[in-house]
């Protein structure tokens, strides 16, 4: 099949010069990188890669909604965009919506299970799982600790 235009723009070397910049903690390069590749489209706006970029740049922020919305954008205009859907649900995690986080990983998967598995995929709904079974039980303790009729 043809590659999607948002993938040719991830797999460019100033996108990817710019999640070494991420990686490394420089959002100031980051955000020039990103900044210069943008520069080359006809319109960011319209590009899942270009979108998902801004993602990552306002998940180095720290600023998780924002990131969540470009990530959204993303796949809006590219469904099957893997650093999109992974990276929302990273940032749902980071929210506090860990269920949002997982249904969105599973509804991914189950859309393509053999074209959307990707080993950080995995790993992320791996380690959100763990998380969301350690919060049931932590929180089925603390009500098993209330007083009768509520407890245990």
């Amino acid at each position: 099949g043809a590659t999607a235009p948002g993938s040719r723009t991830l797999d460019a070397p100033l996108s990817l010069v710019g999640r070494l910049h991420l990686q490394m903690g420089d959002l100031a390069a980051a955000e020039e990188a990103f900044g210069r590749l943008e520069a080359t489209l006809a319109s960011a706006e319209t590009d899942a890669g270009a979108r998902a970029n801004r993602g990552l740049l306002a998940m180095g922020h720290g600023e998780y909604e924002r990131a969540s919305t470009e990530f959204d954008a993303a796949l809006a205009l590219e469904p099957n965009c893997c650093v999109a859907v992974n990276n929302r649900a990273v940032c749902e995690l980071h929210l506090s919506h860990i269920g949002l986080a997982i249904a969105g990983l599973e509804d991914f998967v189950r859309a393509d299970p053999v074209g959307h598995l990707d080993p950080t995929l995995v790993a992320n709904l791996a380690a959100m799982y763990e998380l969301h079974s350690d919060s049931a039980a932590a929180m089925r303790r603390t009500l098993e600790r209330l007083p009768p009729p509520f407890g245990g």
